[in-house]
């Protein structure tokens, strides 16, 4: 599994502690189609939160099945254990797969598949946030994990295992689809410990509780 924190960037001032938290927190919506974090495992089901590619049906609400993520250079990842890794940055693409893309064949990509980019979006301030003291640049995916469960308003990675019949799932609470609770279905990542996210206003923390495993990277 590879967890991707979105590219934040303040041209006004640093924010406070606060404001670098909340922000983070501050999922996908209507206005934001980029999530605050994106977690990406092969196989898993996502939804496109914008209006990309309308000729090729690459818009908004459209379903998808997330085939490979391309990594960009300028945020390598930290291996924090033999099954996640973790990107202080957005990728440079995903590949992407459904029945709309079945006829679809680009030069330098497995047939049937279509490329989804970063884009930046502007997070501008609102009453309904009134912890957000500046406007901030946020570079991301513009796709989210697709929703099983009940809405939330933050993300935080819990109860690592629910065990149905040979197969696991990971319940993650995720700044997903219409900020809900992401059931992310996966035969391939298999988890034994719980994570959490904690964002400090200099670095983002990734503890796992159930190990020894600290580590920390420059916000």
């Amino acid at each position: 599994m590879r967890i991707f924190i979105s590219e934040h960037r303040w041209k006004e001032e640093l924010p406070t502690e606060e404001e670098a938290i909340m922000m983070l927190n501050q999922g996908d919506d209507s206005a934001i189609p980029v999530p605050a974090v994106f977690m990406f495992a092969a196989g898993m089901p996502v939804v496109v939160n914008h209006n990309t590619h309308q000729g090729l049906k690459l818009v908004n609400g459209a379903s998808y099945t997330a085939v490979e993520v391309i990594i960009d250079k300028a945020y390598p990842g930290h291996r924090i254990s033999a099954e996640i890794t973790i990107h202080f940055g957005p990728p440079a693409g995903i590949i992407l797969a459904s029945a709309t893309t079945r006829d679809l064949h680009f030069v330098g990509m497995p047939p049937g598949t279509i490329l989804l980019t970063p884009m930046s979006v502007r997070i501008y301030r609102q009453r309904k946030r009134p912890w957000q003291r500046n406007e901030v640049s946020r570079k991301g995916l513009p796709c989210a994990a697709e929703s099983f469960a009940a809405h939330i308003t933050n993300f935080r990675l819990q109860e690592p295992l629910m065990r149905a019949e040979a197969e696991e799932y990971v319940k993650v609470w995720a700044t997903s689809y219409c900020g809900a609770v992401s059931l992310i279905r996966t035969r391939i990542v298999r988890f034994s410990y719980t994570l959490t996210f904690s964002a400090f206003f200099a670095g983002l923390r990734l503890v796992a509780l159930t190990g020894d495993l600290v580590m920390e990277s420059a916000f």
